[in-house]
């Protein structure tokens, strides 16, 4: 009967077995039944002062309360974790953006200030960043910051400038091509995501990282 009533039959025959053998332990295990209760369940062998074992002792507590209250406390826990790293993520954008903003405002030369720029992607967001623009030859038709920048540019990388930087270009959208790279012929290209630079509605390059 009582087999019907706790949520894993299994586990409990194994436990009273066990029991069963080791006349000479204590336990103290946790049951919890189907209905959703929980109990604390205490057992001590029966010991005679001739030293002969007579049995054994069983004690129950329900604990179902307590256990609900200890999950809402780990719930309320929780969630407090979600929203304060949500709340940093943001405060993180933030910064990013407004860096951003400040390099791409203060600096008049394209080369310097997209260079700056993949510094502070390389710094914050990724392991390696390339700037690809498009028919501005005093910037420079390739800007690579970060681990690995001579590879991301031989043939058949993801980031390649024929690779994600020209499709990114072509539809002005962003893309993310995950696990292209193998990690040994192109290292350091795990996943890479091209976002197009966009001025006044025109496209001035690919920002890959």
């Amino acid at each position: 009967w009582v087999y019907g009533q706790v949520v894993d039959p299994e586990a409990f025959r194994k436990r009273a077995r066990q029991l069963q053998r080791e006349r000479q332990i204590s336990a103290r295990d946790q049951i919890v039944l189907a209905d959703g209760r929980v109990f604390d369940r205490w057992s001590s062998p029966l010991v005679g002062g001739d030293g002969a074992n007579y049995g054994r002792a069983f004690y129950f507590r329900d604990v179902t309360d307590l256990k609900q209250v200890q999950q809402e406390r780990v719930r309320l826990y929780e969630a407090e974790r979600a929203a304060h790293f949500e709340a940093e993520t943001s405060r993180a954008r933030l910064q990013i953006l407004l860096e951003a903003t400040t390099i791409l405002s203060v600096s008049m030369d394209p080369a310097t200030a997209l260079s700056a720029l993949g510094d502070l992607v390389v710094r914050h967001l990724a392991d390696a960043c390339v700037i690809d623009l498009v028919g501005d030859p005093s910037a420079g038709s390739r800007i690579g910051r970060g681990r690995h920048v001579e590879a991301l540019s031989a043939p058949g990388n993801p980031l390649a400038p024929d690779g994600a930087p020209a499709r990114v270009v072509a539809a002005g959208e962003p893309l993310l091509v995950p696990g292209e790279g193998d990690g040994e012929a192109f290292p350091g290209v795990a996943s890479d995501l091209g976002v197009p630079l966009v001025a006044r509605g025109r496209i001035l390059g690919c920002l890959s990282l």
